[in-house]
């Protein structure tokens, strides 16, 4: 029996495939071959990540069975890199017995390099029996009640919740008009945009979210289906289904949402800033406190980092500081130098001038937040940081020192101009 997969069904397959996991010692995919349809249906995972996709047979396929079998899943996936690199037609050759599927054959011919010929390969895998829980997760995702929506609201579903990474749940309120992101154990909540408008609620966490985003670019795609029992959430098109695991869903839903202020608004190079900060922690000495304060006031950003030991201190490039909100005084503040480096910013680059503002949450603490660009209002990270003033009179005599260099350079760079 001879199975050909059309070249443009291989994106079709991708989804499936992605979700086979070798490091399972038992690592299937089972293969159900429709004769009457002329089709043929991949089924991937391990209960309960399972996925699975129906694509049609080119013309090219003969001697078509119904049959069922399974083979190895690592094998599938090297194959699917060698279709997408040859660029022609998947064709699968199944040696059977009767009806049954004994030896699963794979032939190809790899191009030579410069004059040299190419050669040709083989690839043989023994079928075993279909996987029955595989095949029970088709019947099981045909029976759970779905909501369903198009694939445009899908997409703006993902471009709201990936504009907000990184979280560990985006969830949307379609009453409340409102998203909910739990981000560092912190939920917050947002008014959802215009455009977005749904018939039900939806929870994501970002590998639920990616998957979606997957579904929704599928060509041909009409209607996306969504179920959700516990912590398992599955997608479905119309030749496709995917089920993932949102560990922790339940707690999501009992955490209460922070009201959160912002008492100060600052925009700065963060390029410059974080690799001020990446050179600090090359001392060792730095880099095991792993502690620095960062200080504010009316015209000036400054990073420290201070202890019996040393005294560190740089001044951050600042396009412009807004005042301060009335009652917010402090302007020291301790944080882990580290967060800085994993702070996520879409193409940085040294001249950006991105916006950071000091935010409290309502329950006493504060947090440093980072957005995409002076007038993007999505956040792209936020950290917590305590305020502290104890170091207070170091800080203030170092700062003394960086500002009469910077005004001495200053001057020499006046006069030179001068000169010239």
């Amino acid at each position: 029996m001879k199975l050909v997969i059309p070249i443009e069904e291989l994106s079709v397959l991708k989804t499936a495939v992605e979700n086979i996991d070798t490091k399972y010692q038992y690592c299937r995919v089972s293969f159900i071959v429709n004769p009457a349809e002329k089709t043929l249906t991949i089924l991937t995972g391990q209960k309960p990540t399972n996925a699975c996709c129906t694509v049609p047979l080119a013309p090219g396929s003969t001697a078509l069975q119904a049959t069922q079998f399974s083979i190895d899943g690592g094998f599938l996936k090297d194959l699917m890199n060698d279709s997408a690199s040859s660029k022609k037609d998947m064709v699968l050759d199944i040696e059977m017995t009767g009806s049954e599927a004994k030896w699963f054959e794979v032939l190809f011919l790899t191009p030579g390099f410069e004059n040299q010929g190419g050669h040709s390969s083989v690839r043989r895998w023994r079928c075993k029996a279909a996987d029955k829980q595989q095949l029970n997760y088709l019947g099981d995702i045909q029976s759970r009640p779905t909501n369903k929506f198009s694939p445009n609201t899908g997409k703006a579903i993902c471009e709201e919740a990936i504009a907000n990474l990184p979280f560990e749940f985006f969830e949307i309120n379609k009453d409340k008009r409102q998203a909910r992101t739990l981000r560092n154990g912190v939920i917050e909540e947002t008014k959802l945009p215009e455009h977005i408008k749904l018939p039900f609620d939806v929870v994501l966490n970002p590998t639920a979210a990616t998957l979606l985003s997957t579904l929704c670019d599928e060509p041909g795609v009409d209607v996306i289906e969504m179920a959700q029992q516990g912590e398992e959430i599955t997608f479905k098109t119309q030749r496709q289904a995917i089920t993932c695991i949102m560990t922790g869903i339940e707690n999501f839903y009992h955490k209460n949402s922070l009201i959160f202020t912002e008492k100060q608004c600052l925009f700065v190079s963060f390029y410059t800033f974080r690799k001020m900060v990446r050179k600090w922690l090359n001392n060792k000495e730095i880099r095991k406190a792993d502690e620095a304060i960062l200080y504010i006031d009316d015209s000036t950003l400054a990073i420290f980092a201070v202890n019996e030991e040393f005294q560190f201190g740089d001044i951050i490039p600042v396009f412009s500081i807004d005042p301060k909100a009335a009652g917010f005084n402090c302007c020291m503040f301790r944080f882990k130098a580290q967060t800085i480096l994993k702070t996520k910013i879409k193409n940085m680059i040294e001249s950006s001038k991105i916006k950071i503002s000091i935010v409290e949450d309502g329950k006493g603490g504060t947090l440093l937040r980072t957005y995409h660009s002076p007038k993007n209002e999505l956040k792209t990270d936020s950290f917590y940081i305590t305020p502290d003033e104890h170091q207070l009179p170091t800080v203030q005599m170092l700062l003394k020192k960086l500002i009469e260099v910077e005004g001495k350079q200053r001057k020499e760079a006046q006069q030179d101009m001068f000169d010239f």
